[in-house]
């Protein structure tokens, strides 16, 4: 079977394939309409987990600075001024909408937002701390921002990273797929399909005809083939279905590779390019 995904089963394809996850109102949703987590609640998870972060790396910081037992003098400050400093950090998180962001969706934007947020927070936590005579050793300051990025960013991504490994070990439960097409289309369904728990679709091969290509690897998914090495690939692998994701395919080509698709015994898809689905998307909503 084949689905065509043009412009009336369009939202289907991008809430089904491409996200499998959805904002209303104050709930973020999966695909059965189950509630998966509140937004409060994702946020006061998030906000408690910057304040451990915070608390953490400063207290690795004076360790690192002046090992287990730091002076007397210095600690007192560490007490009276770490309050103050986590509570700049939340402001400047907020301010940089680091709260806004969800997790499923953490990427590299999220990880430079958070690297500035943090950078931010930093230094205004030591010109306030110098304003008020409370200020502890630069280098303190230094060693703390940079673990505080460290530590933000990885609670940022740890998501996505939990739901990888979860993949991994349940993969059996997934459809085997063959994804057609290295390029623009292909890479963000092969992306969206490893990190999605909505759609119970695996990539397991790619097959492109550009020889460049051949041997290479995108999230991890080998290119190990051209359209004639298909049905051979299908038996290799166990596939269960095939994504047809050229966008720059001439209708003879895609008749072609189709042809072969439709000899093997897999399910198969065709996805349109990123183009084709954005111009589209605006026209669907315009209507």
């Amino acid at each position: 079977m084949i689905f065509i995904l043009r412009e009336n089963i369009l939202t289907v394809f991008s809430y089904d394939l491409i996200k499998g996850v959805f904002c209303d109102g104050d709930r973020i949703m999966i695909n059965d309409g189950s509630i998966l987590i509140s937004k409060q609640t994702k946020i006061m998870i998030q906000i408690l987990a910057d304040v451990v972060s915070v608390f953490g790396a400063y207290i690795c910081a004076l360790i690192l600075s002046y090992g287990a037992f730091p002076p007397a003098d210095i600690f007192g400050l560490f007490l009276k001024t770490i309050g103050p400093t986590i509570a700049v950090y939340l402001i400047i998180f907020y301010l940089f909408t680091l709260y806004s962001s969800l997790w499923v969706s953490a990427g590299i934007d999220e990880l430079i937002k958070t690297v500035f947020a943090s950078a931010c927070a930093t230094i205004l936590s030591y010109i306030i701390a110098i304003i008020f005579h409370t200020v502890l050793p630069l280098q303190v300051y230094i060693v703390a921002g940079l673990l505080v990025i460290m530590l933000v960013g990885f609670s940022r991504i740890s998501y996505r990273i939990l739901r990888r490994i979860i993949r991994r070990f349940y993969g059996s439960e997934y459809k085997r797929a063959m994804i057609i097409g290295a390029g623009e289309t292909g890479t963000q369904v092969i992306r969206q399909l490893i990190e999605s728990q909505s759609v119970m679709m695996r990539p397991v091969v790619i097959v492109d005809d550009d020889k460049r290509k051949q041997r290479t690897r995108i999230h991890g998914i080998c290119v190990e083939g051209d359209h004639d090495d298909i049905g051979r690939l299908v038996d290799k692998y166990r596939i269960n279905v095939i994504i047809f994701c050229i966008s720059s395919a001439t209708e003879a080509q895609r008749k072609e590779i189709l042809e072969i698709c439709f000899e093997t015994s897999c399910e198969v898809k065709t996805v349109p390019g990123m183009k084709e689905l954005f111009y589209t998307a605006q026209s669907t909503m315009i209507r």
